[in-house]
């Protein structure tokens, strides 16, 4: 389940038309051929002259049966289908950029996700990346995610991109809030719900390891977790620009140097 993919469509806007600001980062710097990750229906507008290739989990025809309710013209065709938080079928050095908009916070481990993008960049390669801002969409409710967090998460999983023992508060959050903000703004509300059933219902959703919005992110833990945390792997990987785009999303350049 892809719920991200639809955030823009839930505060009432267009969700096949991207921020202009991100539109305009894309122009200043994305060069060269490279990758981009759960593209979906949205590819990002990248530059004349530009190459991209798409990654996906799924191929085109099983993207077009999982999501019906899209237009299957808009869907891309992926060059790689393979697991977009580990990049196990991209070469090391072989892109120069790497792009994943409202990927990174459907990963259980931000900086194994993080570190596979910065793995695949060639040298002056750019990664750009885009979080939800959690209290402008559907998150809005949930706790902060720390970026110590996610160091944790990394310390426990390394390059794993499963779903890890102590996500349940995750899944007990998405259940909470998230899924009952989308169902509200689907019109189709859920049944009030104790914390004994929240339980049940987060508890099968591990189980079977559901894809949600695992971490939380604001603009500033987003650029704390990009300055502070993910530099302790990541030396040569720095921040050359972070916005706030259409007031929910942030975007981040970062530079393989």
């Amino acid at each position: 389940m892809r719920l991200s993919r639809f955030s823009r469509l839930l505060q009432g806007k267009n969700p096949f038309s991207p921020p202009p600001c991100r539109t305009a980062l894309a122009r200043r710097y994305i060069r060269g051929s490279g990758i981009e990750i759960g593209a979906l229906h949205s590819p990002l507008a990248v530059p004349a002259g530009v190459t991209v290739r798409y990654v996906d989990r799924m191929t085109r025809a099983e993207c077009i049966r999982t999501f019906p309710e899209l237009d299957p013209a808009r869907i891309v065709d992926p060059d790689y289908v393979t697991d977009g938080f580990t990049l196990d079928a991209v070469e090391d050095a072989s892109q120069d950029f790497v792009i994943a908009n409202h990927v990174l916070e459907h990963t259980p481990n931000t900086l194994g996700a993080l570190a596979a993008w910065h793995r695949v960049l060639r040298s002056n390669g750019v990664l750009f990346a885009t979080v939800p801002i959690v209290d402008r969409t559907f998150d809005r409710g949930r706790t902060l995610t720390p970026p110590q967090h996610m160091w944790e998460d990394w310390q426990e999983m390394g390059v794993s991109s499963q779903v890890a023992a102590h996500d349940l508060p995750h899944y007990r959050e998405w259940v909470a809030i998230s899924l009952r903000a989308i169902s509200r703004q689907n019109g189709t509300p859920l049944p009030e719900w104790d914390s004994v059933e929240i339980d049940r219902i987060a508890r099968e959703k591990l189980q079977v390891s559901e894809e949600i919005h695992f971490h939380t992110f604001s603009t500033e833990s987003f650029r704390e977790l990009l300055t502070q945390v993910a530099p302790r792997l990541m030396p040569d990987l720095r921040l050359a620009e972070l916005r706030e785009c259409d007031a929910f999303e942030a975007v981040a350049v970062l530079v393989k140097e």
